[in-house]
């Protein structure tokens, strides 16, 4: 099966669907934090509107495959929907979405080390330097206040743009 599937990767497109979440109460994203044993735990609540999310972009990206030309779609659940044409579109309804019911993954992780220009929040100033250390400084997406919705490159391109003469200048002793 691996084998004949390895076989046929050039004739293999893959998608995906971004769904934003950490923007508001009802989406509020995942967290990150130190257990009392010292191991890195993880949250990620799955909120109703996120589970419709998911099985809004399963729909919309099949349906796009095929509109393509792909003759199959296949679903990242654990037991793989495999569909054949758009006819088996209703298909995707039989299956779970939402915590362990299919994959989940992330990519353009931001937010992490917010910036702001008030002393008492954010983790990173104006002019991208971590919070009580001179010499330190953030400039990529995890300064950002939440998640773009969108590929990060050109904003996190303009961030360094941004802060390259602060760098320079903390280097200089300026």
């Amino acid at each position: 099966m691996q084998i004949d599937f390895l076989s046929q990767l050039r004739h293999v497109g893959v998608m995906l669907a971004i769904c934003v979440d950490g923007l508001n109460e009802t989406t509020p994203g995942g967290t990150v934090y130190l257990r009392r044993d010292g191991r890195i735990g993880v949250s990620y609540p799955q909120t109703p509107a996120l589970v419709e999310a998911f099985s809004f972009a399963h729909d919309v990206l099949a349906r796009v495959t095929f509109a393509a030309g792909a003759r199959r779609a296949t679903t990242l659940h654990p037991q793989p929907l495999e569909l054949r044409g758009p006819q088996d579109l209703p298909r995707l309804r039989e299956r779970a979405y939402g915590p362990l019911a299919h994959s989940i993954f992330t990519a353009h992780q931001m937010g992490g080390c917010r910036m702001s220009a008030s002393a008492t929040e954010g983790v990173v100033g104006p002019d991208h330097r971590v919070r009580g250390q001179d010499n330190l400084f953030v400039i990529d997406g995890s300064v950002l206040p939440t998640a773009l919705g969108v590929n990060p490159s050109h904003t996190i391109y303009a961030l360094a743009h941004r802060a390259r003469p602060m760098v320079i200048d903390a280097a200089r002793g300026a």
